[in-house]
């Protein structure tokens, strides 16, 4: 599969199902791009989500993701692991 290079092509890419593009001149903090995997897809680091500050960045994992939906599955259970445990912290 082609790497895009542009942002409109990252967003139509096939393996990107949502984004959100935080980056901001007028803020002190930028929070960058953040591109949601489609289904199945996954990063060289088994998650499910990119987060880089550049168009560069962001095409280049996503020039490295996979189609792994095992270590979909497994990042997404991380996850819901992860919301639960939170969630049973004792009150006190």
């Amino acid at each position: 599969m082609l790497s895009p290079r542009t942002f409109k092509k990252i967003c139509a890419d096939p393996r990107v199902a949502d984004w959100t593009d935080e980056r901001s001149a007028y803020r002190v903090y930028s929070e960058g791009i953040w591109l949601y995997l489609a289904p199945g897809w996954v990063t060289q680091y088994g998650q499910t989500q990119i987060h880089e500050q550049t168009v560069k960045e962001c095409a280049y994992e996503l020039m490295c993701t996979r189609y792994d939906p095992d270590a979909w599955v497994q990042a997404l259970q991380g996850a819901w692991a992860h919301r639960i445990e939170v969630e049973l912290l004792p009150a006190g």
